[in-house]
C-alpha cells in the first residue's frame, strides 16, 4: 500500500496514520521534500480473507490541512 501527499511546498511536517481493516498499521511524521514538495509512505500488509480496506490520513502540523485516502481490494 502506498500513500502519497504532493503539495508543492517543501519542508512541511505531516502526521500520518494508516489503518488496515480498522487496525492502525502505521503512524509517523513525514516532511515534504524535493521539487514536488511531496512524501510517500509504503507499507506491506498481509492479504486477509475477503476485501482488504485501507484508510490513510495525514495532517499538516503547521497549517492543519488534511489529506485522506481510501482503498479496498
Amino acid at each position: 500500500m502506498e500513500f502519497e501527499v504532493d503539495q508543492n511546498v517543501t519542508g512541511d511536517r505531516w502526521r500520518v496514520g494508516i489503518r488496515h481493516d480498522g487496525d492502525l498499521v502505521f503512524r509517523g511524521t513525514r516532511i515534504t521534500r524535493g521539487a514536488s514538495g511531496s512524501f510517500e509512505v509504503r507499507i506491506v500488509e498481509g492479504d486477509d480473507a475477503g476485501v482488504d480496506n485501507f484508510r490513510s490520513k495525514a495532517r499538516n502540523l503547521s497549517t492543519g490541512e488534511v489529506c485522506v485516502g481510501r482503498a479496498s481490494f
